[in-house]
């Protein structure tokens, strides 16, 4: 998989995801009661009525159905954006199905609802950001040269994290993950040599949610 260059954090990283053998389903599985009394109904498993935290249905080792945060909408505008360069997500659309929602929630009240849905991924830093956790910097210019790829940045931060939904190791494995954004920095991007330069133009106090979907 390779993220997209225009994201503050994509990184060059080798995309020679690493093989796996089978994964053992989860572990918490119904049986067939074996007292089978007319007198007395089977009791539904004490587990089928809820949903593990991994983001797998409990007995099936399916994913979870997508959930999208309470009160988020589609957003056609994010969507654009994107697809113009005009916003740094580190998705790259050509990858698979992606979709965009809003929220006026904060970045942690969405966060916290997602945790609970998947998992973590701590994306390592572009090379010449610096950053903090959740707490990353945006690119103001990308340049390549003898000692590989790097970032000059904005001085602008947001907060980004990317969630893995399906169960996979790590994100270049993962076909259905999530990012959320806090603020939505919308800007202009020029191309400059083989880099580009990144203009902000206007911040929205909104959370984006970028799910990606790979085949």
């Amino acid at each position: 998989m390779r993220l997209r260059i225009t994201c503050a954090c994509c990184v060059s990283v080798q995309a020679g995801a690493r093989r796996h053998g089978s994964r053992s389903r989860p572990i918490c599985r119904s049986r067939p009661s074996v007292d089978r009394r007319p007198s007395v109904p089977d009791a539904p498993p004490p587990c089928s009525r809820r949903r593990v935290r991994c983001g797998y249905r409990i007995g099936t080792g399916t994913p979870a159905a997508f959930e999208i945060y309470p009160g988020a909408k589609p957003s056609p505008d994010l969507e654009a954006a994107a697809n113009r360069d005009e916003v740094q997500i580190g998705i790259d659309p050509d990858e698979g199905t992606v979709s965009y929602f809003v929220s006026s929630d904060s970045f942690e009240d969405v966060l916290a609802f997602y945790r609970q849905r998947g998992r973590d991924f701590a994306m390592p830093p572009m090379p010449g950001l610096s950053d903090n956790g959740h707490d990353r910097g945006l690119a103001a210019e990308i340049t390549f040269g003898p000692q590989g790829l790097k970032a000059v940045p904005t001085g602008l931060r947001v907060k980004q994290a990317f969630i893995i939904l399906d169960g996979a190791e790590d994100i270049l494995e993962s076909r259905d993950w999530v990012t959320i954004i806090h603020p939505v920095i919308i800007g202009t991007k020029t191309t400059q040599g083989g880099g580009w330069r990144f203009t902000p133009v206007r911040t929205d106090n909104a959370t984006a949610i970028v799910r990606m979907q790979r085949q």
